[in-house]
């Protein structure tokens, strides 16, 4: 809501001035890497790869946790087990 009620403002001014130029300078550099620094580079992918995959394997793997059963309300016009038995005491 905020921003549509600037957005009115905006619009409703009739003499707004535009910003004049703006003086920056725009670098976009590339380092350009070794033979060497590529392989290392390769190498570290390579193993961070088997790690990840070793990982994803003993997840699979690991037996599941079983959800604890959970005692549910009776059903309506269900009948009620009421007889106690020795567990109950």
């Amino acid at each position: 809501m905020f921003i549509t009620s600037r957005d009115k403002h905006y619009f409703d001014e009739n003499e707004i001035e535009e910003g004049g130029k703006v003086n920056c300078n725009i670098v976009v550099s590339k380092p350009e890497l070794s033979d060497e620094d590529k392989a290392e580079l390769k190498e570290q992918a390579m193993e961070q790869f088997k790690d990840e995959q070793l990982r994803e394997l003993r997840r699979q793997s690991a037996p599941k946790a079983q959800p604890k059963p959970t005692a549910t309300a009776p059903k309506a016009g269900a009948e009620i087990n009421v007889q106690p038995n020795l567990f109950d005491f």
